[in-house]
């Protein structure tokens, strides 16, 4: 038994092809290890299994390239075992890591790269090399959160397309489709690699620009089965924190303090157990986490529903615990009655800078997938984690979007006071100036809806937004200061105001922090949120319908709907432009946006009239798309036909043209060529049946000046097409003398030419 493994495995290495290119292997070298460093950098590989298999596949291809052309039936057999270990080792961190496969198929593939660059002697080995590297690069992409990963990809394509160039030249070597260059000084290798240098520039250039088309123009939608993703479950929690906490401020009171505190730009001041309307100071563009999401929302941490002046608190401190079952939370419902329509959102928040405990979420949140074994819910359903949300913190939501039909709340009657609303309609001491000016607002209105429209309505049109509006007084009514003083403030103070002026309207409201959706990446699909996004909007309770989320600040508007991926390519230029903005001066910056602005409506019409009218559409862009490859296909057919592919004034062309021309007249002349024999074979057939000389030499010059790197001068060519004109005269003579003897014993004399290895 164990005699016909050992000759089962001693069989694996006949008729191997050896792969003698030593840039070859080198170049599929480097992108194996670029793909190992894209992986390492994303966060799949740690420091030392890096390291043990950047050195395991040096070692590996050095060890291929001194035996690859021993019998190396031990180390197929040693291989065969380890592959047996990694299948074992493979499930086993499958059944620990069920809802996330990223990690062990990473796991998998990078050992299976490891092992296979011991048995590497062939062509088809690097191959399989080769492929198997790209495997890794796009298990290295599906962990990127940022467009950082474009790199990553430039510096793979720029190893790994002159790999497969250099593949493709040693096969061509090796055929019948290059010419031989025994006697003929070869190509200089500086001149071969500035030729392979151009080829793979080109190639790795059209293959970014396709790969970047494609991005822009597919949908990018969840795709995942049953389990949302969400980080390995942590059992040992920071503290066991209880409340709220914020880092970077230390130990923070439960109440409004006497005075303001000074502001963290990094840390949003706002999720807390209070809001201060004091506070004044901008805050970074920092990355605070990445969301992956379906719909466009604000991403909600903090309620409040009591105003204290200068700031808001909240009424009620009660939290219930939740627990998961099979790592799923369900959040319960809101005490307060809800209906109308609502639409499902899915997210999945990556955190990228320690952040407050409040898990964050688009309202209304139903189902949370997060690495705990408990989470506190409070009574405005705000939750909040035992321990601070820090870098690479992944949990996911799904959550039910309130989305009312306006003339549902139109319809929507005054609300019913009770223990449940009454805390939303609470107010201090107002002034006669503030209920004047609500009266005046909405009088003669009788739905709740067009009060806090008309309320709304004032607010954008009259006052003006200001991340750092004038101070005040520690002991004056923020309202107040914005409505009669400043005239001007942040998004905290328009909150405020349209949620305390609802309430003077009979309308329940309380204010919601948290962070506005952020700027899309086209490239990744996720929403960057930076810690400039933090932001204050107002819920608006409506009998029969719920909780409705309201903007009060000038210049802003509630997100809606879905982002439309017929967009992308505009999207892109967003981005571009967002980032080059500080780079540029102003009058450039507002010219370029007035073009963007233009581009985006012509490509909104144009997305819009495809989906009223989308077989024209569809037509129309199958059109557009078809036309320059058609176009190159009847050029490239035209030039075929003629013997013509480039101007014939060039020496290396003249010699192409008149080649090709020959193989037409040969055809012409009954001397058909068939499809599968090269030229080669096609003219030493005909000289072998007919006794023609002087045919090796054309044929050799042909190959080199369609396939070869040398440079053929005017003086060859001239010489070339002498020989042509003289062996084309024999062979016309012969082919008439012969008559259709000779095609008729065509049959019998290539089967000896196969039969005596003539090529």
């Amino acid at each position: 038994m164990l005699s016909r493994l050992l000759k089962a495995y001693r069989r694996l290495d006949l008729n191997r092809q050896v792969e003698e290119s030593v840039a070859a292997r080198l170049l599929v070298w480097a992108a194996t290890e670029a793909s190992l460093l894209a992986l390492w950098r994303q966060g799949a590989l740690s420091g030392s299994a890096f390291l043990l298999s950047t050195l395991g596949i040096a070692g590996g291809s050095l060890f291929s390239w001194a035996r690859r052309r021993s019998d190396n039936w031990w180390s197929k057999l040693l291989i065969s075992l380890g592959l047996v270990y990694l299948l074992i080792f493979f499930l086993r961190e499958v059944s620990a890591a069920y809802y996330d496969l990223r990690f062990p198929l990473a796991t998998l593939f990078l050992w299976l790269q490891v092992l296979h660059s011991f048995d590497q002697p062939g062509r088809r080995d690097l191959m399989l090399s080769l492929i198997s590297s790209l495997v890794l690069l796009a298990l290295a992409g599906s962990f990127s959160l940022d467009t950082a990963f474009l790199l990553y990809v430039i510096i793979y394509l720029a190893v790994a397309v002159p790999a497969l160039i250099a593949l493709e030249d040693s096969r061509m070597r090796e055929g019948s489709l290059v010419a031989s260059t025994a006697g003929k000084d070869p190509a200089p290798a500086g001149r071969r690699l500035r030729s392979m240098g151009r080829r793979a520039a080109f190639h790795a250039a059209a293959m970014l620009a396709l790969a970047v088309a494609l991005t822009l123009s597919l949908p990018q939608q969840f795709n995942y089965a049953n389990i949302l993703p969400f980080s390995p479950l942590r059992l040992h929690f920071r503290g066991g924190l209880k409340g709220l906490h914020r880092p970077g401020y230390g130990m923070l009171p439960s109440r409004l303090p006497d005075n303001p505190l000074p502001v963290d730009p990094e840390v949003y001041y706002g999720i807390s157990d209070f809001l201060d309307l004091r506070v004044r100071g901008e805050l970074s563009d920092t990355v605070l986490m990445r969301v992956k999401s379906t719909h466009p929302a604000y991403w909600r941490g903090v309620a409040f529903d009591l105003y204290r002046g200068v700031g808001w608190e909240r009424s009620s401190e009660e939290a219930s615990d939740l627990y998961p079952i099979n790592s799923v939370f369900s959040v319960p419902p809101d005490t307060l009655p809800t209906g109308g329509e609502k639409e499902r959102c899915i997210q999945t928040f990556y955190i990228e800078r320690e952040m407050p405990n409040a898990v964050l979420a688009a309202y209304r949140p139903l189902t949370l997938f997060f690495p705990s074994t408990q989470l506190s819910l409070d009574d405005y359903l705000s939750m909040r984690s035992p321990f601070l949300l820090d870098l690479g913190l992944t949990y996911s939501v799904v959550s039910e979007l309130p989305r009312p039909d306006p003339e549902a709340l139109r319809a929507a009657p005054e609300a019913v006071r009770g223990v449940e609303t009454e805390r939303y309609l609470q107010l201090p001491e107002i002034s006669d100036r503030l209920k004047g000016l609500v009266q005046e607002l909405t009088s003669g209105l009788e739905s709740p809806y067009e009060r806090a429209l008309a309320l709304q309505g004032h607010l954008m049109r009259e006052y003006s937004y200001s991340l750092v509006p004038p101070p005040q007084d520690p002991r004056e009514d923020a309202v107040e200061f914005l409505l009669f003083g400043s005239k001007q403030g942040n998004c905290e103070h328009f909150a405020s105001a349209l949620a305390l002026t609802c309430r003077i309207a009979g309308i329940p409201s309380r204010v919601a922090a948290g962070f506005a959706t952020g700027d899309f990446n086209p490239f990744s699909g996720l929403y960057e949120v930076r810690a400039r996004d933090a932001h204050a909007w107002v819920e608006l309770y409506f009998q029969g319908l719920g909780w409705v989320p309201f903007e009060a600040t000038p210049g802003f508007s509630m997100p809606s709907g879905r982002r439309d991926p017929l967009l992308g390519l505009l999207d892109a230029f967003k981005w571009l432009g967002r980032r080059l903005k500080g780079l540029l001066p102003s009058w450039t910056r507002k010219g370029l946006a007035a073009g963007a602005k233009a581009v985006g409506a012509f490509l909104s019409g144009l997305a819009g009239a495809a989906w009223r009218h989308p077989l024209p559409g569809v037509l129309t862009v199958l059109a557009v798309l078809g036309l320059p490859p058609t176009l190159l296909w009847r050029r490239r057919r035209r030039r075929v036909k003629t013997g013509k592919r480039v101007s014939a004034d060039e020496p290396r062309n003249r010699v192409v043209a008149e080649f090709l021309g020959l193989l037409g007249d040969l055809e012409a002349w009954g001397w058909g060529r068939k499809p599968s024999a090269t030229p080669r074979e096609h003219l030493g057939g005909l000289a072998f049946m007919m006794a023609l000389p002087g045919w090796e030499p054309l044929v050799e010059t042909f190959y080199r000046a369609r396939y070869g790197e040398g440079d053929i001068d005017d003086r060859e060519a001239e010489r070339f097409l002498a020989s042509l004109r003289s062996f084309k005269e024999s062979a016309r003579e012969a082919i008439d003398g012969a008559g259709g003897g000779a095609r008729s014993r065509r049959g019998r004399r290539e089967r000896r030419l196969r039969a005596t290895g003539h090529d």
